[in-house]
């Protein structure tokens, strides 16, 4: 190599370690300042130490998803939150679909997002479906998904496209309370 590149090669990975260097540096003394560091005489709270996993968990700093039930964190009433994920299909054309999600003595709702790989766009996408045909005669519609105490329920777009042919891996990932 010449000079230059070589110059050029290691200023890249010089700064490559100190990014991730300075990445980590950020990231641990945030993180000993929520969990209760102290630096006059370098103890930590151990009290929270599981507040700050679960903190990190929540917001996904730290992530692990599954399709079996899991304990993420505490609900504003003290409450146990559990995440799972549930494979989906997208309804047809004009239809909406019922799917099972199987947790036992579901209380309520703490977050829910739905996700999917559209293989017409070629590309992921999370929240609800939306349609539009153009034209003199506007067409707007939403894919509305919601859950009660056994089932995800995700509406259909009247009239529209078939979303079930165009979609693969579609998964609505659920964080809720439980009556018990």
């Amino acid at each position: 190599m010449t000079r230059i590149l070589k110059s050029r090669f290691f200023s890249f990975i010089l700064g490559a370690l100190m990014f991730g260097f300075l990445s980590v540096v950020f990231a641990y003394s945030y993180v000993a300042s929520e969990i209760g560091f102290n630096t006059a005489d370098s103890t930590w709270n151990v009290d929270n130490v599981k507040d700050a996993l679960d903190y990190l968990r929540h917001n996904q700093i730290y992530g692990k998803y599954s399709l079996t039930e899991q304990e993420i964190g505490t609900w504003i009433d003290g409450k146990k939150v559990y995440e799972k994920v549930v494979p989906v299909t997208l309804p047809g054309a004009t239809t909406g679909i019922t799917i099972a999600h199987n947790i036992q003595n579901f209380g309520g709702l703490v977050k829910m997002y739905l996700i999917w790989y559209d293989t017409s766009d070629k590309r992921w996408f999370a929240g609800s479906r939306y349609y539009y045909g153009g034209g003199s005669g506007y067409s707007i519609a939403s894919e509305a998904f919601s859950i009660n105490e056994s089932n995800i329920l995700i509406s259909g777009f009247p009239n529209t496209i078939n979303w079930a042919v165009r979609t693969t891996d579609a998964y609505v990932v659920v964080q809720y309370w439980k009556t018990i």
